[in-house]
């Protein structure tokens, strides 16, 4: 699903805000919500910052 579905979606969302707003602020505010989106999920599951790739633990 993300596969197939995520690029779409995000697709769509980046053409329809470039009718409200320019191709550069839609790039900008994509990259910000990425991070804080990265940033409360490491905030809500502690286990998602302790992950070690090296070493991984169920």
């Amino acid at each position: 699903m993300v596969v197939a579905g995520g690029p779409r979606v995000g697709d769509l969302l980046a053409g329809g805000g470039t009718k409200i707003l320019s191709e550069g602020w839609v790039l900008l505010l994509g990259g910000v919500l990425c991070i804080a989106v990265a940033w409360l999920a490491a905030q809500l599951q502690p286990g998602f910052r302790r992950y070690d790739a090296h070493n991984p633990v169920p």
